[in-house]
């Protein structure tokens, strides 16, 4: 599965919100991209969509990264663009299962 799990930032002290998973990598990317039900709700800077196996302790096989670009003055007007890994989350993996 694909989750989709949104940051308010990238150091410890951020806060996290799974929205939710798809079967597939492209449904995943795409609602991201459409920013489906206002992902960036104002407070998320960052979005990552992890493939994550079945069964317990499951390693995150895949990791896709987004930042989110403010284009207005008001809170979503904007998009999210895919980004590189961000060198601070390098040590840290399963931002969906916590």
């Amino acid at each position: 599965m694909y989750f989709i799990t949104a940051l308010t930032g990238l150091d410890e002290s951020s806060n996290t919100r799974c929205f939710g998973y798809y079967p597939t990598r492209e449904e995943a990317l795409l609602a991201v991209l459409e920013n489906r039900c206002d992902l960036n709700e104002g407070i998320y800077n960052n979005i990552v969509v992890e493939r994550i196996d079945k069964g317990i302790h499951s390693i995150t096989e895949e990791e896709t990264w987004f930042q989110w670009l403010q284009t207005g003055k008001y809170l979503g007007e904007g998009n999210w663009h895919q980004i590189s890994k961000p060198p601070e989350t390098d040590h840290i993996t399963n931002y969906a299962i916590g």
